[in-house]
């Protein structure tokens, strides 16, 4: 009777022993609990004691080994996770352009100090002198040359534009909008006059050397009025502007020489006033 009796507890012991999962911590400790699913990095389970309970959840690095209830075990390897190295899109800004300045567009101030190579005064044939008498066969024509307009100082504003791709040359448009200037003439009654040109209209060109230097080359044409300003030593004389001029640039300054030919007429007499002006020119262009 007394054997009978010890091997049935032998049996519910076993039976009790092994009607459960025994989940095998890292740190010693022990989970009785009832597996429900292994994953990659987890193990799901119910606590053995609470079969209707919630699902729980234990990280499989943290489990050394499961002894299941039909006494099979599992024993797990301790996995180092790697975190995949974060891929950041690298930030996409927009590089500035450059500026090219020597091939682009532009507003543009200059200054101008130059000298006057000769000046010209002609007296165009007419049927009255002076006086006002009437002369059936006109009177001589006559021509003066004045050097004695000596040094300028001039302002010259206005704007380039150039067409086309080219990476070297390119031609283009410059229109001078005002350029005004003051002329020394010692022999006159005030010491000077003056020039204002508007409007002048001409062809560019641009030649690049390196990225920051380059040439230009240019000519101009348009309206100009001569002794317009006060105080007036002469009659405002109407006529036209027209020269050519080389620069060297380096980025937005330029420094070259420039040759302007300006006349003006005075048609109440039948003269024409003419100067010729060589300078030198310093800028920039924006």
């Amino acid at each position: 009777m007394i054997k009978l009796t010890a091997i049935f507890i032998f049996s519910l012991f076993s039976f009790l022993s092994f009607s459960q999962d025994v989940i095998m911590k890292r740190d010693g400790t022990k989970i009785d609990a009832n597996v429900i699913e292994i994953t990659a990095t987890t193990i799901k389970y119910r606590n053995f004691d609470q079969p209707d309970g919630p699902i729980r959840n234990i990280a499989i690095n943290d489990v050394d080994e499961i002894i299941y209830n039909d006494g099979s075990w599992e024993k797990f390897e301790k996995v180092t996770v790697t975190k995949p190295e974060e891929t950041s899109t690298p930030r996409v800004t927009e590089e500035r352009k450059k500026k090219d300045f020597i091939l682009s567009n532009g507003f543009f101030v200059e200054g101008l100090i130059g000298v006057n190579l000769y000046s010209e005064r002609n007296n165009y044939l007419s049927y009255y002198d002076p006086q006002g008498n009437y002369y059936p066969n006109g009177y001589e024509t006559i021509q003066s040359i004045d050097e004695s307009t000596l040094t300028s100082v001039s302002i010259r504003l206005g704007n380039k534009w150039y067409f086309g791709q080219r990476e070297k040359w390119r031609p283009g448009l410059q229109a001078t909008y005002l350029k005004l200037g003051i002329y020394v003439n010692p022999n006159s009654n005030i010491g000077f006059t003056n020039s204002v040109s508007i409007g002048n209209l001409g062809f560019a060109n641009a030649f690049k050397l390196t990225e920051n230097m380059g040439l230009e080359a240019n000519a101009n044409v348009g309206f100009n009025i001569m002794s317009m300003l006060p105080p007036f030593n002469n009659q405002p004389a109407v006529g036209i502007n027209y020269g050519a001029e080389v620069k060297f640039r380096f980025k937005a300054l330029a420094v070259g020489l420039d040759y302007s030919r300006m006349e003006g007429n005075l048609d109440y007499v039948q003269e024409k006033r003419t100067m010729n002006v060589m300078s030198v020119s310093i800028g920039a262009k924006f």
